[in-house]
């Protein structure tokens, strides 16, 4: 909290939906989504929580290729695999379509209800700003799916190293929108609507409603 000079710690529930990490080279982008990883993996089982990742950054989400909870994990130098990933997500949002149609098209719902649980689905895009650039056919595709699939409990957290690789449009569907460092403070306007009073030094999370 800017304004009292307050640092706490960061609370992040993956179930309100999607996340984008945004911070400048050597900001710390890398290091959130792997703590993120680390967290959350060390504290639900694969029958909770499923992660599918593409790493176009520094590939340091290397070391989480060998947890149960990691379903696939794909680098720069695989674009094959990159895309067989995207297909799988795809095809497991038209099934979960299928199977929650009872259920409002809700996937807490379907849990709670249906005597079945499915586990959450998240996947993890690193240095989409990369990705975007290398794949823009695959990144305009996710568009529909940023705003579609966190019902069905499949969310994405991506991280870029620029503010302008999710258009407003795609950004609207992210609940949590974190910056870190950047270099000029307008850019945290540009992208939270945060008043000037309450532009941080370092930092900033703003948690959206939909």
């Amino acid at each position: 909290e800017p304004r009292k000079q307050l640092q706490d710690i960061l609370k992040i529930n993956l179930l309100e939906g999607n996340v984008s990490i945004i911070g400048q080279v050597g900001s710390g982008t890398d290091e959130l989504v792997s703590t993120i990883l680390w967290s959350s993996i060390t504290e639900h089982t694969p029958e909770e929580i499923n992660y599918y990742v593409i790493d176009f950054g520094a590939e340091t989400l290397r070391m989480f290729a060998k947890f149960p909870q990691i379903g696939e994990i794909a680098f720069q130098d695989k674009i094959d695999r990159v895309a067989d990933i995207i297909q799988y997500v795809f095809d497991e949002l038209e099934k979960r379509k299928e199977l929650m149609a009872d259920y409002n098209g809700s996937f807490e719902l379907y849990n709670k209800s249906s005597g079945k649980t499915l586990p959450l689905i998240c996947l993890v895009i690193n240095a989409y700003d990369v990705f975007s650039e290398t794949i823009p056919q695959l990144s305009e595709a996710l568009t529909s799916f940023y705003r579609d699939a966190p019902r069905y409990g499949i969310v994405m957290i991506v991280s870029s190293s620029t503010h302008t690789v999710l258009r407003s449009r795609q950004l609207q569907y992210f609940n949590h929108v974190i910056m870190l460092q950047m270099q000029d403070e307008t850019l945290y306007r540009a992208t939270t609507n945060c008043r000037r009073d309450l532009l941080p030094a370092l930092g900033i999370n703003s948690k959206r409603t939909s």
